[in-house]
């Protein structure tokens, strides 16, 4: 009965703190929170949803899964950053933190392979890739991946 308490007090533990990080961005009241544009209330959208199931591998089949799973208080949310480098900023821990879990970005996977081919094999790299090309489908801008493919791959040189 003991461990029964202990898994079950453990499990409601982890799924806490995975909703207290499936958040988009800054909490709510934070000065980054204050600082976005007009037209942003600042409200905090619900929590990110558990799964993320693209049908291919690609980015663009990955962007697609973004748009058909996010409701649309996360896409607002997202809008209201001024740039995708404001959004790299002050959501690379919490939507980037999400990506990397729910699409096992850590682990060696199709996807992870598939990014490997184009020459990332690093999880926060893939997830700035794909925050970056989500920001300009927000937007309605042309998605540019192998332009942001090569931005990112470019810094993380100048990282070494």
């Amino acid at each position: 009965m003991a461990v029964l308490a202990i898994l079950v007090t453990g499990a409601l533990w982890y799924r806490g703190r995975s909703a207290a990080r499936s958040e988009i961005g800054p909490p709510h009241g934070s000065d980054a929170a204050a600082s976005r544009p007009a037209g942003c209330d600042g409200q905090a959208p619900p929590p990110l949803p558990e799964h993320l199931t693209p049908a291919g591998t690609s980015i663009e089949a990955i962007v697609d899964a973004l748009d058909k799973t996010l409701a649309d208080d996360h896409k607002r949310a997202l809008r209201c950053f001024a740039d995708e480098d404001d959004l790299l900023a002050h959501a690379q821990g919490g939507f980037g933190a999400w990506l990397r879990t729910t699409l096992h970005l850590w682990s060696r996977n199709d996807t992870t392979k598939a990014f490997a081919a184009i020459g990332l094999t690093n999880a926060d790299a893939m997830s700035e890739v794909l925050m970056r090309v989500y920001f300009h489908r927000l937007r309605g801008q042309a998605l540019a991946i192998d332009q942001t493919v090569g931005k990112v791959r470019a810094a993380a040189k100048v990282a070494r």
